[in-house]
């Protein structure tokens, strides 16, 4: 069972600075997978049931950019994270489960202005309530998919070391979100088209948490000792 994470590592700074960094360099992929998302979540009935495998996907194409290896839109969509689909589906239908008193209240709004003052209190009161247990959820749930995707963990251990891991990063991941909502609040203000546009920035920033978190394991250690200087061919390194 895989156990190791950093505590107390995550920048959201630098998520975000290298998040545009990978972007810079290959924006457009990026930018019709979560195009896709955004347009299946908001206008198409039952699109949200392509969310996560989209963000799986997304994940999947970041960690293959960081490793250096070829990835495209066939990575988001399966290819990147073959065998793991319906864990990926059941971890972001529970993840996703607090919000759903939310988006029944926020149906109820134009009745519920015309109750007595008391009733919209109570109301509010209740909202609230769901909104932070929602924030802690989500906060809790938030490496659950990424540590399928990578880690290829089961159901539980994913769930379990992801809780322990966002709760051991706190600061950080809390500073990430404040500035992920002012990110998208502006792309919001920019006739909501802006959405479409500052949206893959959030979620790559993500992955970048993620990875600050979760080392690859694939890759040597920033500690990693370069081979003796005869282990290379020809006289390179040695002395003359």
């Amino acid at each position: 069972m895989y156990t190791d994470y950093n505590r107390f590592s995550v920048n959201a700074f630098t998520a975000v600075s290298d998040a545009w960094g990978l972007l810079s360099s290959n924006y457009w992929p990026f930018f019709g997978v979560t195009s896709i998302l955004l347009v299946a979540v908001c206008c198409i009935p039952a699109g949200g049931l392509l969310a996560p495998f989209l963000t799986a996907g997304i994940y999947a194409m970041v960690f293959r950019a960081l490793r250096g290896e070829q990835y495209d839109l066939s990575t988001a969509f399966g290819d990147g994270f073959k065998g793991k689909s319906w864990r990926v589906f059941f971890a972001a239908v529970v993840a996703g489960l607090p919000w759903l008193p939310l988006t029944v209240m926020s149906q109820m709004i134009d009745r519920i202005e015309k109750a007595p003052q008391e009733t919209v209190a109570i109301f509010l009161i209740a909202a609230l309530v769901f909104f932070a247990i929602a924030m802690v959820w989500g906060l809790t749930c938030v490496f659950w998919i990424p540590l399928i995707v990578d880690k290829d963990l089961s159901f539980g251990e994913a769930f379990g070391l992801s809780a322990r891991a966002a709760w051991m990063n706190l600061p950080g991941l809390v500073l990430l979100y404040i500035i992920s909502g002012v990110i998208l609040t502006i792309g919001m203000l920019a006739v909501c088209l802006g959405m479409l546009f500052v949206y893959p920035l959030v979620m790559v920033a993500y992955a970048f948490a993620y990875r600050q978190v979760f080392p690859d394991d694939k890759l040597p250690s920033p500690g990693h000792e370069p081979p003796p200087p005869d282990a290379y061919p020809g006289v390179f390194g040695q002395r003359i």
